[in-house]
């Protein structure tokens, strides 16, 4: 017989305040970023000037719908706070919201990689078109990357606080 008594696997933080906090904070973040992405990406499409290959709009239209995935998990997350507030019962229902992150944050990989291959070939392609300025193109990465990281953030910390079915 073992000495000690079987003892479950240690849980992650599961603790309601902690984990609507969480939740509040990175459903706000990830909507604003969401909200921001989508602005720079129309922002971007205005800025180009007159000639640019049309591929370039494909790209802003991948780095748009990374953004709309971020405000999906942003209002996903804020859901997830407003019912543990609520001091509902967690039921399977309500843990989708952790499905629900990581299908955005892959969203937003392969919307973004995707975008930024565009980039990368409209870059290449200037000698049939008006050659993309390297600011905007730099801008429409470093969005990419923003709404990339952010994603991750927001899938990584609440599939950790929020508890499972």
């Amino acid at each position: 017989m073992h000495p000690y008594p079987a003892v479950p696997p240690p849980r992650w933080n599961t603790d309601p305040d902690v984990a609507a906090r969480t939740a509040g904070t990175l459903g706000a973040v990830s909507i604003a970023l969401g909200l921001g992405a989508c602005l720079a990406a129309g922002a971007f499409g205005i800025a180009a000037p007159h000639g640019v290959t049309v591929f370039f709009a494909f790209s802003l239209v991948f780095i748009g719908c990374s953004g709309l995935a971020l405000l999906i998990s942003g209002t996903g997350a804020l859901g997830a706070r407003s019912h543990i507030r609520a001091r509902r019962p967690w039921t399977p229902q309500a843990a989708k919201v952790r499905t629900l992150v990581l299908g955005m944050w892959l969203c937003t990989v392969v919307g973004d990689a995707l975008g930024c291959l565009i980039i990368a070939a409209v870059l290449g392609a200037s000698e049939y078109s008006t050659p993309l300025p390297v600011a905007i193109a730099v801008g429409t990465i470093v969005v990419a990357l923003a709404t990339t990281t952010c994603g991750g953030l927001v899938s990584f910390k609440l599939r950790r606080r929020l508890p499972r079915a």
